[in-house]
């Protein structure tokens, strides 16, 4: 890269509500962020983040995991979603890990197979209860490792019985959703069919 090319970059990077020393630090380590050139989606992807794990942390998944400055937006909502409302995860524990270098796909797998075996459990208590300590293993345990560790030390079972869920579950997602389609063409069918009659 060119130095004015380089000096447009780190100046766009220091234009994040962050520490001078952060950003240039991120840089450096991670050089490849200097081609970014859509800090619209950078900006939109952070405060994606920001929303699961506040303002002062946002920064910190960025170190751990570089490749959600240019995700797609989309995507990441989704993972967000998943963590904050279905696995109900401490935000401490998301900025701790690098979940979100996984796909959604990797994601749900991972906690539906320790949700099936009964070793994840999301607690259902009441507002005026104590705050329970979770029990379930720490997020990075479950997400910063191989198939192979997460199958024999998470869950310890054998990476064959793993890899056979993750197989099966793909094709319960698969026909989940062929099934949602077909609903909703009949949706549109029978709706179609009253406009007809009204006419």
């Amino acid at each position: 890269m060119s130095d004015d090319k380089i000096k447009t970059a780190v100046n766009n990077w220091l234009n994040f509500d962050i520490e001078q020393s952060d950003a240039l630090h991120l840089l450096e380590r991670y050089p490849e962020l200097l081609d970014i050139t859509n800090f619209k989606r950078v900006y939109e992807n952070l405060n994606i983040i920001k929303s699961l794990v506040g303002a002062k942390n946002g920064f910190k998944v960025l170190f751990s995991t570089p490749s959600v400055a240019n995700e797609k937006s989309s995507s990441l909502e989704e993972k967000v979603e998943y963590l904050r409302d279905v696995m109900k995860v401490d935000p401490i524990e998301v900025y701790k890990s690098e979940v979100f270098a996984r796909d959604l796909f990797k994601i749900k797998a991972r906690h539906v197979f320790m949700e099936r075996l009964g070793m994840y459990v999301v607690s259902k208590k009441k507002k005026d209860e104590d705050i329970e300590v979770s029990k379930n293993p720490k997020l990075y345990k479950i997400m910063d490792t191989s198939d192979k560790r997460f199958a024999t030390k998470v869950c310890h079972v054998t990476l064959e019985e793993y890899e056979t869920f993750e197989q099966l579950y793909k094709k319960e997602l698969l026909d989940a959703e062929e099934e949602k389609d077909k609903d909703d063409l009949s949706d549109d069918e029978d709706d179609s069919s009253f406009t007809y009659y009204n006419h």
